[in-house]
This record gives structure tokens, C-alpha cells and sequence, in this order.
């Protein structure tokens, strides 16, 4: 068993969750998942110096299985195990980023299957960002999920693919499993072709009753965020929170996840765990 914080990344084309890493050398261990081929072998070799540091060419999912149909897009992060919806692809501004270019046929590889032969009881930081597939990955990753301390992962409020995992579905699963929505970070929203952006309003964020507005276009539909879910024994059960302290800590030193830490201790030292 590692004593370094485990990090994993599903989705990890262009490598956006290490380009946010404040320095790279820190004390972690790494491992991306990435189906794509070409964009695997040039994340092993643009980061080959670092030992702590792998992707493999998988496609994670909610069972073990030989073949699925894969949906490359245009663009080709886009691509899912998910099949695009035609109608957004012809009508909404933007979103022919998802039109389909061609299928093929993939395997897919449970988390907890994957990382069976490692010695891991607990994963630091997980970020999901597979296009509509997500809460089938959190699915067939049984109680490795339990001892994830901090989930990031996009997920989809309205269908952009047939049958994707919506955000309402993952919320209560994650809160069935022990965690709890920590922050939003983005939503992305798209008009249907031919508005001219004639509506606008005010959209309301609010801290510690101190609001700020934004302008928003209101003929704009929500389609996805960010977010991000943390587990809730971090700052409910004193055991867990200390076994983990310094889990917390390392990921402070790689991650931007000051707030985090900063509350989790404030929290300890309310409740004189520290």
C-alpha cells in the first residue's frame, strides 16, 4: 500500500488535470485512462521523466466487457460509449462538437477490476469526465468509492447522448454512498440556432450572504458542469478524518484545494479532533 496520495483520471485526454498540478515532482502517483491510442502514447511519452506518472489505453466502465460501441466525434474528446443525440448536433449552436464521425468497437475495464492487482485502499482524487458514462464508472467501481475522498467530475443536467448518466442520478448515488455536493465550478449552456441573444438576465451567486451577479443569456439551455463531491467521514468521523489528515495535506501541495483543507481543519478544531 502506497503511502502517496493515488490520483486517478477517466478521461484524461490532454492531460488537464496534471497541467493544474502546482509541481509535478510532488510525492503522488498518477494513473490516467484514455481509450484513445494516439493521445495515450503522447501522454506516456510527453510525461515518460516521471515515474509516478502512467495513462493506459483503457476505456473505464460499469462492467467488464469485450466489445462496445464506441462513438468517435468530430471532436474527438467528445466521443462515448454513448451515442450523440441528432437533434442538438443539428440545432443547437455549438454542439456539433458531438456529431458522430464513425463507431467502433471497444472493451471496457471496471476501476475496481483495473486496479485489483494494486495494493490501494484508498483514492485521493477522482475526476470523471467521459461523456454520459459517468455514474456507470462510480457503479462498477463497488466500495473503492466509499474511500474516495474527493470526486471531480463533469456530468450532464439534459441528454446530449442517448441515455446518459445524468447529474440528478449520480447526486443521489454519491449521497447514498457517504458524499456530499462541495462546489459547482462550471455549467455550460447552449441556444437553439437562430436567437440573437434577446433575453438576458441576472444570475445570482451568494457567499456568506454577500451576492454577485453575473449577466446570463436566458435563451440559453443548461446542458453540463463540473462538480465536485466530497466524503462526508472527512468531517463526520474523526477516525477516518485522521487516518486521512494526511492525504488532505499532500493533495493541498498538488491540487488547488485550499477551501478544502482550510474547512476540514476548521471543522476538526471545532470539534477538538485537533
Amino acid at each position: 500500500m502506497s503511502h502517496f496520495p493515488l490520483i486517478i483520471d477517466i478521461g484524461a485526454r490532454w492531460s488537464y488535470k496534471l497541467s493544474t498540478i502546482k509541481q509535478i515532482n510532488k510525492n503522488f502517483i498518477y494513473i490516467g485512462f484514455e481509450p484513445d491510442s494516439i493521445e495515450c502514447n503522447r501522454l506516456n511519452k510527453k510525461f515518460s521523466k516521471y515515474k509516478n506518472i502512467k495513462f493506459f489505453q483503457h476505456a473505464i466502465g460499469k462492467v467488464n466487457k469485450n466489445k462496445n460501441k464506441f462513438y468517435i466525434t468530430k471532436v474527438p474528446e467528445c466521443s462515448s460509449l454513448k451515442k450523440p443525440i441528432e437533434y442538438f448536433i443539428q440545432n443547437f449552436n455549438e454542439l456539433n462538437v458531438v456529431k458522430l464521425k464513425k463507431e467502433i468497437i471497444i472493451s471496457t475495464i471496471t476501476l475496481k477490476k483495473f486496479l485489483s492487482d494494486y495494493f490501494f485502499d484508498t483514492i485521493a482524487y477522482l475526476k470523471l469526465d467521459t461523456q454520459g458514462t459517468e455514474l456507470d464508472i462510480l457503479k462498477g467501481s463497488g466500495d473503492l468509492i466509499k474511500n474516495t475522498l474527493i470526486i471531480e467530475s463533469e456530468f450532464q443536467l439534459n441528454n446530449l447522448y442517448h441515455n446518459s448518466n445524468l447529474f440528478s442520478a449520480a447526486d443521489i448515488y454519491l449521497r447514498n454512498m457517504g458524499f456530499t455536493l462541495w462546489n459547482i465550478r462550471s455549467l455550460a449552456h447552449h441556444r437553439i440556432n437562430g436567437l440573437n441573444h434577446s433575453y438576458d438576465c441576472n444570475f445570482n451567486f451568494n457567499f456568506d450572504n454577500r451576492n454577485y451577479l453575473i449577466n446570463k443569456f436566458d435563451d440559453s439551455q443548461v446542458f453540463w458542469g463540473d462538480f465536485i463531491f466530497i466524503n462526508t467521514r472527512l468531517f463526520n468521523n474523526k477516525q477516518f478524518f485522521l487516518k486521512h489528515l494526511n492525504d488532505i495535506n499532500n493533495l493541498e501541495s498538488i491540487y488547488n484545494i485550499s477551501g478544502i483543507k482550510n474547512f476540514l481543519h476548521q471543522n476538526a478544531k471545532v470539534k477538538k479532533w485537533i
